[in-house]
């Protein structure tokens, strides 16, 4: 992680952080919730469960702080973003095609992003 704090007026700061992490190990959610007799080697061929890796996860958080000093106390409002570049990081992968039998059939795993962007609002008041 990189982090980066600004404060550009007395009334205004500025934050951002990257992360960055190697890829995760795949991970096949829905292989082993929906079978209870699922054989491992039915799905992976020898050797390769957990064999593959997710490509690396990196992305960028923002924040804006307005402070508004008052005689009661001071207000405070921050608005972020989180993965502000819109970067679709793989979470998890999911098949979707199965055959006769219910089993899934190789290679037909999809990459599944959750959040690509979130704005957050958020509002304080110290006294």
């Amino acid at each position: 992680k990189l982090g980066f704090l600004w404060k550009a007026t007395k009334k205004i700061d500025f934050g951002a952080t990257w992360t960055y992490s190697s890829g995760s190990p795949r991970i096949y959610t829905d292989v082993f919730q929906l079978f209870d007799d699922i054989n491992i080697e039915d799905v992976y061929p020898k050797g390769e469960y957990n064999g593959e890796r997710n490509s690396a996860y990196h992305r960028l958080d923002v924040k804006f702080n307005f402070t508004f000093e008052k005689k009661r106390g001071t207000h405070q409002l921050g608005l972020g973003i989180y993965n502000a570049y819109f970067r679709k990081n793989i979470s998890f992968y999911e098949y979707f095609e199965y055959d006769n039998n219910q089993k899934p059939i190789l290679g037909t795993a999809s990459a599944i992003s959750i959040a690509p962007i979130l704005p957050s609002l958020n509002y304080s008041f110290k006294f």
